[in-house]
């Protein structure tokens, strides 16, 4: 039996239909202290919003004539059946208030709302708590770079420099400059505040040990208050994803934070991953405070925290991400036992029929399109020691004229170009006929989702600097997505 609230502290609430309008809205009264949900009414007994309700121990109803058996003073009907709400104004008890699905848009807008609000601000919060470990990697790359340029230098200068040496230097070098420009595209990529960002084959271990870098200001701040943390990494041999980058950084960003911050006196931080049935396990294990049981029922509510000037928004914006994925987040552990949150995502298929894409890709027609001599003569040079036919265009004029003369397997072209920028290059060499395949990449901060490549008629998007494996590897993609074998 449902006891009696003190009158005017609490505002009792009975929802009518649990589809995904009632679950939303559910979960927001759920995070209001002065609202009770007495009952949710659905007859689905599937209903995502009854076991979100059982769960939080809400009574739940098949019929909406039952709702007013739990004496609510407000009921919300978000089925947006008109006959539903018509039957509850009519039959209802003169002290209760029926709001239609009109009112519960306007709820639901609201919580959106505040949700980015408050999601923002946790997000700045992280960037400015990890830009000093942003700091610190790119200092370590450039002393790096700078004692294997000065060592390069010093054999040249007593004539003893051999191949290896090199060859060992320039791919240190190279390995250098590709890690910054790493770190960098995951910083801009967490900051972006677009939930669509570019879909592609991502590589969890890697992720994991990036976003280890970004936070190491928290593990140097636990070393201030005498507390050490200890990381472990036991990661083990899986495939790729498919996924958004950029969004899978910021649920393991959040789930490293959250078990860093559980262990105010120091610990142990253990990051897994294995393949588990055609799945990629990732789980971050602390051995902190641990959660309690009333706790952990709650942990995926919106805007619900135990912190002191928390959102409450981390673990639910994660489990959003990661089922939009196609996957599954879970939380183990209790009071005193430390935390153990496991992501599983799909693994990533491997597309049959691309192993012939070199050999074709070797004998391919080449345009490369770029304003900048220096890039465009390292890319065409690149292409040539691969065996294809590249030819240099420099700018847009003269590219439409090459168009308009021969034929081209593969057309890159940088975006920004004056007069005539990539865009138009790519509309036009899309326009022949077999189509060829074509990529466009910039050193500006462009966003791969912007509506203008998708105009341009572009294939794929790279992001300066790229290396030739990068490139064969979109073009893998796009004839995967073609559904043609390579070269034809």
């Amino acid at each position: 039996m449902v006891q009696d609230e003190p009158k005017g502290r609490m505002l009792r609430v009975g929802l009518v239909g649990a589809g995904r309008g009632g679950t939303a809205l559910l979960q927001l009264f759920a995070s209001a202290p002065s609202v009770r949900v007495v009952a949710v009414a659905d007859p689905n007994p599937e209903a995502p919003g009854l076991q979100m309700a059982r769960a939080a121990g809400i009574p739940v109803v098949g019929s909406h004539r039952e709702i007013f058996a739990h004496a609510p003073q407000i009921v919300v009907e978000v089925t947006g059946r008109p006959e539903v709400l018509e039957e509850l104004a009519r039959t209802k008890p003169a002290e209760v208030e029926v709001v239609g699905a009109q009112s519960a848009r306007l709820f639901w807008e609201l919580l959106t709302f505040r949700a980015r609000q408050a999601q923002q601000i946790e997000k700045a919060e992280t960037i400015r708590r990890m830009t000093g470990g942003v700091f610190h990697s790119l200092n370590n790359l450039f002393t790096t770079l700078l004692g294997r340029t000065s060592l390069l230098r010093r054999c040249v200068e007593i004539d003893r420099l051999t191949v290896d040496q090199l060859s060992d230097g320039l791919e240190s070098i190279a390995r250098n400059v590709t890690r910054g420009s790493e770190i960098l595209k995951r910083l801009r990529g967490f900051m972006r505040e677009s939930a669509e960002p570019l879909v592609t084959r991502v590589d969890v271990n890697a992720l994991v040990r990036e976003v280890v870098g970004l936070t190491d200001p928290l593990i140097r701040d636990a070393l201030v208050r005498s507390a050490t943390i200890e990381i472990r990494q036991e990661l083990g041999e899986v495939p790729p994803v498919v996924g958004r980058p950029a969004e899978l950084l910021e649920v393991l960003m959040n789930l490293i934070v959250n078990a860093i911050e559980a262990m105010p006196k120091g610990g142990v931080l253990t990051l897994e991953s294995r393949l588990d049935r055609g799945n990629v396990l990732v789980r971050v294990r602390d051995t902190g405070v641990g959660i309690p049981e009333a706790v952990r029922a709650q942990l995926f509510t919106p805007f619900f925290t135990t912190k002191a000037g928390g959102t409450g928004l981390g673990l639910s914006v994660s489990l959003e991400i990661i089922r939009r994925h196609g996957g599954e987040l879970a939380i183990e552990g209790g009071l005193g036992a430390g935390t153990s949150v496991t992501v599983s995502l799909p693994a990533a298929e491997v597309p049959a029929g691309m192993d012939a894409l070199l050999p074709a890709f070797r004998q391919w027609r080449v345009l490369v399109v770029d304003d900048d001599p220096f890039f465009r003569d390292v890319l065409v040079e690149l292409l040539a020691a691969e065996g294809c036919k590249p030819h240099g265009a420099a700018g847009g004029a003269e590219a439409l004229a090459c168009l308009g003369r021969e034929a081209y397997e593969l057309v890159l072209a940088d975006i920004v170009m004056p007069e005539i920028p990539g865009w138009q290059v790519a509309q036009t060499a899309r326009a022949q006929e077999p189509p060829p395949v074509v990529v466009l990449y910039s050193g500006w901060g462009i966003r791969p989702e912007d509506p203008s490549l998708e105009e341009s008629g572009a294939d794929a998007f790279l992001q300066k600097p790229f290396r030739l494996s990068d490139l064969i590897e979109a073009v893998r993609g796009v004839l995967a997505a073609r559904g043609r074998p390579a070269g034809a």
